[in-house]
C-alpha cells in the first residue's frame, strides 16, 4: 500500500512542480505591459498574407479586415493556388491590397517574394485562415518597437477531434510561451508575426534552412536570438488571433508532425532540456496510472488521473476547475498517450505533407 501511495505522490507531486512554473511564468508574461507610447505607426506596417487553395477560409479573414477602419497595405501572395482563392479576394477585399503570385513554390520563397514589395519598416504576417479582432491594429501600434514581436495565436474547435487538438496545442503554446519568458523566446508562429522589415532581411543571410519547406517562423526566431536580435513574447487578448483547428485524427497528426519535423534538432541547450523535462512529467504520471490500475488500485489511479486533469486545466484556462475542467477533458486525458504514440509512429514511418506537397525533414 505504501508503494503505491509513493508512486502516485511522486509522479503527481513531479507534474505539478512543472504546472506551476509554466502557470507562474505565462501569468507574469499575460500580466506584462508592453505598452508604449511611441510605438508604430500604422503608415509604418505592411501586412503579407501567404496563402495556397485557401477558399474555404480566406473569406473570414477578408471580411476582418473589411470591418477595420485603418488598415495598413495588404500584400496576398499566391503560393500556386489551384481553386478559386484569388477570385475571392478580389471580388470581396475592400481595401487596399496588392494580390501578386509567387514565381517558386513554398511558403518561405512566397514571403521572401511578397518582402521585395514592402516599403514600411515593419511587416505583419498573417495566416490566410486566421481571425483578426477589430481592435488589433490599434494595439499593434501601442508596442514597444523589437525586431521580431511574437504575437499570440489560439485554436477555435468545431468537433471533438478539433477539441482535442486545441487542447493538445494550448498545453504546447502556454509550456513553451512560460520557458520563453523565462529564459528566452524559441518559437512562434507565423500566423501572427510582427517584425522589422531590415532584421528580417539581416536574420536571413545567416539561415541555412531554406531547403525545408516549412518552418520559416521557427527559423527566423531561432536565428534572430542566436544573432542576439531584440524579439519579445506579447501575450494580449486584443493581439490574439484565432484559427481553425484540425477537424479530423490524421490532418492534425500531419499538422503536428511537420512542426515535429522542424524542432526535432533544436540548437537550444536549454529548450532541449525543458523538453526532456515535459516528456518525463508525461512518461511519469501515465506510468503510474498504469502501474495503479495493474495492482488494481483502481481510485487512486482515477485521482491521479483527476489531479492531472486539474492542472492541465489550470494552465490552459488559468484557473482550477472551471467550465474547460470537464468530462470532455477527461477524455482527452485517457486519450492523450495513446495519440503521443501514433504521433511517433506518424513522424518516423509518414513524410508528412503541406497543401498537397510532401514536405522535407531536416
Amino acid at each position: 500500500m505504501f508503494k503505491e501511495w509513493f508512486i502516485a505522490l511522486v509522479s503527481t507531486a513531479f507534474y505539478a512542480g512543472i504546472t506551476y512554473f509554466i502557470h507562474r511564468n505565462f501569468k507574469k508574461l499575460r500580466n506584462q505591459q508592453v505598452i508604449n507610447s511611441n510605438g508604430i505607426k500604422i503608415s509604418d506596417l505592411t501586412i503579407i498574407v501567404p496563402f495556397r487553395n485557401e477558399e474555404k477560409c480566406i473569406s473570414q479573414l477578408i471580411n476582418c479586415f473589411n470591418e477595420i477602419a485603418e488598415l495598413p497595405l495588404v500584400v496576398f501572395i499566391d503560393d500556386h493556388s489551384e481553386d478559386a482563392s484569388r477570385e475571392l479576394i478580389q471580388e470581396k477585399s475592400d481595401f487596399n491590397f496588392q494580390l501578386i503570385r509567387a514565381e517558386k513554390t513554398g511558403k518561405k520563397n512566397a514571403l521572401v517574394e511578397a518582402m521585395t514589395r514592402v516599403e514600411t519598416p515593419f511587416v505583419v504576417t498573417l495566416d490566410a485562415d486566421v481571425v483578426v479582432p477589430k481592435t488589433y491594429f490599434e494595439s499593434i501600434c501601442r508596442l514597444e518597437q523589437k525586431d521580431i514581436s511574437i504575437l499570440p495565436v489560439e485554436m477555435t474547435s468545431k468537433n471533438w477531434i478539433s477539441s482535442f487538438y486545441r487542447w493538445e496545442y494550448q498545453l504546447q503554446r502556454v509550456a513553451w510561451a512560460s520557458y520563453g519568458f523565462a529564459k528566452q523566446p524559441i518559437t512562434g508562429s507565423g500566423a501572427n508575426l510582427l517584425f522589422r522589415k531590415s532584421a528580417y532581411e539581416e536574420i536571413n543571410s545567416y539561415r541555412n534552412d531554406w531547403h525545408l519547406a516549412s518552418g520559416d517562423d521557427h527559423f527566423l526566431i531561432q536565428e534572430a536570438v542566436k544573432q542576439k536580435y531584440s524579439v519579445q513574447l506579447v501575450e494580449q487578448a486584443d493581439l490574439t488571433v484565432k484559427t481553425p483547428a484540425p477537424s479530423t485524427f490524421f490532418e492534425g497528426l500531419n499538422q503536428r508532425a511537420r512542426w515535429l519535423g522542424k524542432t526535432q534538432f533544436q540548437p537550444n541547450t536549454g529548450a532541449n532540456g525543458f523538453a526532456i523535462l515535459l516528456l518525463i512529467g508525461q512518461v511519469l504520471i501515465y506510468s503510474s496510472i498504469i502501474f495503479l490500475l495493474l495492482h488494481q488500485y483502481y481510485w487512486l489511479a482515477l485521482g491521479v488521473l483527476l489531479v492531472k486533469t486539474d492542472l492541465d486545466g489550470w494552465i490552459t484556462t488559468y484557473k482550477f476547475m472551471n467550465q474547460e475542467t470537464t468530462f470532455k477533458v477527461w477524455l482527452f486525458e485517457l486519450f492523450y498517450p495513446i495519440y503521443l504514440l501514433f504521433l511517433i509512429g506518424f513522424f518516423l514511418f509518414v513524410t508528412p505533407d503541406w497543401k498537397g506537397r510532401k514536405t522535407k525533414k531536416p
